[in-house]
């Protein structure tokens, strides 16, 4: 009579053989998805780091004067205006926020490294050629050598407003700062050819308004994982 059942199983070397062709397998797949886990850990602390040192960061460029009390901190040190920190711990995430004041005012910035500073209170043309800066209207302000690309106007004496015509033959960028003493006039800038921009600011003697650049460091068990940085404008 035949034999109806096998009972003949697999053999040690068999065993082996299908042990070592699965860890072949399996090592290469569990190596590949713990890394991918990794990387969506740290991807994922990177978003919320960046998230949580955003909202902080449109909180204090939404604030006419800079102050620290404000914002939902643990500590913080005001009692130098030219340097402000604050520090948060929010969800894990440690925060270290640096606000450090820039020189010089914000409205009278325009202060430093002038290639001309005139006053006016007519229209006026502004041509930029071979290097220099020529200014003319029914007087000749003369010319300046065009080296730092900046020029600055005040508004003087005005009875309406005025128009100012710019053409601006050299490659680099001009930029033009006008500060107005007559804010119920304007000045209308008319680039009719080449690159400039413009810089409008009130009077000195408004109150002071200050530059500040801001860092928001974000740390989490000891390492750093991101920093937002911005500037904003605050009244003082």
């Amino acid at each position: 009579m035949k034999r109806l059942l096998n009972y003949s199983g697999l053999t040690l070397i068999e065993v082996i053989v299908t042990l070592a062709v699965l860890g072949v397998v399996v090592t290469p797949l569990m190596s590949m998805f713990l890394t991918s886990q990794r990387i969506n850990s740290q991807s994922h602390n990177e978003y919320k780091a960046v998230q949580i040192a955003q909202e902080y960061m449109e909180e204090i460029k939404s604030m006419e004067s800079l102050n620290m009390s404000l914002l939902d901190l643990d500590s913080y040190n005001d009692v130098n205006e030219e340097h402000i920190t604050g520090d948060a711990l929010r969800e894990g995430y440690n925060l270290h926020i640096d606000a450090n004041k820039l020189s010089g005012d914000a409205a009278s910035i325009a202060d430093i490294n002038w290639d001309k500073k005139i006053k006016i209170s007519n229209n006026i043309k502004i041509t930029v050629d071979n290097d220099k800066i020529k200014f003319s209207d029914f007087s000749d302000f003369g010319e300046a050598i065009f080296v730092h690309k900046n020029i600055k106007l005040t508004l003087t004496g005005l009875s309406s407003d005025i128009s100012i015509d710019v053409t601006n033959l050299e490659d680099e960028k001009l930029t033009i700062y006008i500060v107005n003493d007559e804010p119920e006039y304007k000045a209308h800038v008319n680039v009719l050819e080449g690159k400039a921009g413009v810089v409008e600011t009130v009077s000195h003697v408004k109150p002071s308004n200050f530059l500040y650049e801001i860092n928001i460091k974000v740390n989490k068990d000891g390492k750093e994982i991101n920093t937002v940085s911005g500037t904003a404008i605050f009244r003082y």
